[in-house]
């Protein structure tokens, strides 16, 4: 198959490229077909893009300056106005009815709209459900719901956690249908309403007097008041979200909002064939577009960081667990080999309109718990972390057979001193004595983050003591159908989990997440300087 002849002359729908996976769909869609040329042949890029404090314009601009697009920089000019042979900017926004845009514009783009990757999501495991379900279930919906017009190829970007909480192999099939979405969005709406009726009758202004001190503006009291009870309605939210995910048979809102969107999906799609690729933990790239490059801060950055900086000792998690892992740039090269593959033509009312793909390696390159702890704490041990100018000195992580002990352990060691302290500070005349009053605030913080902790420790604990085996043989085939020198997929060899975590991933994170500058990795330089070599 030859992904060039594919998208040429195709009008091509992105969504999400202003986050991590989008970003390197972005830069290989234009590195690979957009070369500027005097015959231009190459496919028409729509960018979906949401205007924010910014155009939708002048957020593409900045994108440019990211250092995913370094190599496109050296080869052409990324200003939009040169760009616009081959992309083009829709201001539009996936948590609204026709993606918010007018009659006339949704129209147009549905009629010319001939393969759509949808990539936006909200990728927090902690967030809201009902954030989670406007985006990553309707809005799902609604770009399925476009593409219907022509109808256009789809593909859109799920995870292999919607397979939640399934035990032994996980297949790439679509998910069977346990439960109504339709009724689960409601249900969720709902709640929602009733949260914020509840939150509007409680006091939230004692609380702002207390953060703002003595005398506080009466604007500003109100402004702190109101986002208190924001906060309050969004904590609330996730609480709620993770319980109902769970009573339904998943982890977490994230993953529950996931299976939600496949589901509704299912029903847009009908007998039109589409895909669902499902990556497993999206990490830094292999090669492309540079070894390592990461800007994200999801599900294992903070427990590198945390590692790193001294901050955690102790974790709930498996020594033996399988933590799957997938480079983000092999994502990308599944994406665009589905789009590739599917039929134009409906299928047969039998069939199954569904291509899955699972990106993962699990069952082809395990890596265990033990191994990854292994490799960071040497890894840190060469290259530590510094605070206040000395190396941290880096230790064992202790894992701990439960997060329910983990969570004893925090209480006992932590938030139950810190609540005593609180609980004095509450007795004392503290509103007109700033030391009292600064030293509550922050044991509040701290308070605060450590409940935070509490919650992350639970959500991450589903990874570290649960293990899945997703199968991947209908990836692994479709990859092999297409040039492996400019579509690799997983595993290159040779290939190692020890070289990938220390040689690209986290000396990328330190640079381009935590912008370490005197962490980059001498190893990525050099292969940088590579890829420039071939430009």
């Amino acid at each position: 198959m030859d992904l060039r002849d594919f998208y040429g002359g195709k009008h091509v729908l992105l969504t999400g490229a202003t986050g991590f996976v989008g970003k390197v769909l972005l830069e290989k869609l234009l590195w690979e077909f957009c070369a500027p040329c005097s015959h231009y042949l190459g496919p028409k890029l729509h960018v979906l893009i949401r205007s924010q404090k910014k155009s939708a314009a002048q957020r593409l601009e900045e994108l440019f300056d990211s250092p995913a697009f370094q190599r496109l920089r050296a080869r052409q000019s990324l200003q939009l106005r040169n760009l616009e042979y081959c992309l083009s900017v829709v201001d539009g926004d996936l948590d609204s009815e026709c993606l918010g845009l007018s009659s006339e514009s949704y129209d147009a783009l549905g009629a010319c709209c001939d393969v759509a990757l949808h990539c936006a999501a909200l990728v927090d495991w902690a967030a809201p459900l009902h954030r989670s379900l406007r985006s990553n279930a309707l809005g799902t919906r609604r770009v399925a719901q476009l593409t219907a017009q022509k109808p256009g190829r789809l593909v859109c970007v799920s995870t292999a956690w919607v397979h939640g909480k399934a035990a032994g192999p996980c297949a790439e099939v679509p998910l069977r249908r346990s439960l109504d979405p339709e009724a689960e969005i409601s249900r969720c709406f709902t709640y929602l309403d009733e949260v914020t009726r509840l939150s509007t009758e409680m006091d939230f202004l004692e609380e702002a007097r207390q953060r703002l001190g003595p005398g506080p503006v009466p604007t500003a009291l109100a402004e702190m008041a109101e986002t208190l009870r924001g906060r309050w309605v969004d904590a609330e939210m996730s609480r709620w979200g993770v319980d109902t995910a769970r009573a339904r048979g998943w982890w977490d809102g994230y993953t529950f909002s996931k299976a939600i969107g496949e589901m509704l999906v299912q029903d847009v799609q009908g007998v039109r064939p589409y895909a669902v690729v499902r990556p497993s933990g999206v990490v830094s790239a292999w090669a492309e577009p540079m070894p390592g490059w990461v800007d994200a801060y999801l599900l294992v950055e903070p427990l590198i960081e945390g590692m790193g900086r001294g901050q955690i000792t102790e974790f709930p998690g498996r020594r033996d667990c399988v933590i799957d892992c997938v480079p983000v740039d092999y994502v990308c090269n599944v994406v665009l080999a589905a789009a590739g593959c599917l039929p134009a033509a409906p299928v047969a009312p039998e069939s199954c309109p569904a291509r899955v793909y699972q990106v993962a390696s699990g069952d082809v390159s395990p890596n265990t718990l033990g191994e990854i702890e292994s490799t960071w704490r040497e890894y840190f041990k060469s290259q530590p972390m510094h605070n206040q100018g000395r190396p941290v000195e880096v230790r064992p992580v202790k894992f701990l057979p439960s997060a329910d002990d983990f969570v004893s352990s925090l209480q006992r060691r932590y938030l139950t001193p810190l609540r005593r302290c609180l609980s004095v500070l509450e007795l004392l005349p503290v509103q007109h004595m700033a030391p009292l009053r600064d030293g509550r605030a922050w044991l509040k913080r701290k308070h605060r983050s450590l409940e935070k902790l509490t919650l992350l420790a639970r959500l991450y604990s589903t990874y570290t003591l649960n293990e899945w085996s997703f199968q991947t043989p209908r990836t692994r085939e479709l990859m092999a159908q297409v040039d492996s020198v400019r579509f690799p997929y997983f595993p290159e060899k040779p290939w190692t989990w020890r070289d990938f975590w220390t040689q690209k991933h986290i000396p990328g994170m330190r640079q381009w997440v935590l912008k370490e500058s005197q962490a980059v990795s001498h190893t990525v330089q050099a292969v940088n300087q590579g890829n420039h070599a071939r430009l």
